[in-house]
């Protein structure tokens, strides 16, 4: 599967070629001949019916300010630890207060939108919480690593 940012491409293009009158199949063809990049049916017509995007499953972060932003925000640059691999962001919690985890979680599911908080789980030979979260390309959680970075202990 392409990565996010051809996923994105390879939307727009769809868009537009069913705007012009195109069936599916010709839409399939198009894309092969222009790209390269053979896309399914069922891709196209879910992407065009609004079924699914080019995102996939990442959680969509609006940083609209918030209590719970702010409390994301400074677990983040303390506690937490923010993994960055290519376009996959995640925030992690590593600690021994029940409660500290279960909140981080329930403030995590609002900033994120969310319908339930993200869960901890107990790590039996630590006895730690984990609580972990998030899986989309921000350009803000980047930032978040670059000041986790320069953070001085």
């Amino acid at each position: 599967m392409p990565d996010l940012g051809s996923r994105i491409v390879l939307y727009h293009a769809i868009r537009s070629a069913r705007q012009l009158g195109l069936s599916y199949a010709q839409m399939q063809r198009k894309l092969f001949e222009d790209t390269g990049i053979r896309l399914s049916k069922a891709s196209i017509s879910y992407w065009l019916r609004g079924i699914h995007d080019p995102s996939g499953s990442l959680n969509r972060f609006h940083p609209d300010p918030s209590p719970e932003l702010s409390y994301e925000i400074g677990v983040a640059l303390s506690d937490g630890k923010i993994n960055v691999r290519d376009y996959h962001r995640e925030i992690l919690l590593s600690v021994t207060d029940k409660d500290f985890a279960s909140e981080f979680g329930i403030c995590l599911g609002r900033v994120l939108g969310r319908g339930e908080p993200y869960k901890s789980q107990v790590e039996r030979k630590k006895s730690q919480m984990d609580s972990a979260g998030v899986n989309h390309p921000s350009p803000q959680i980047s930032q978040l690593q670059l000041v986790q970075s320069k953070k001085v202990d």
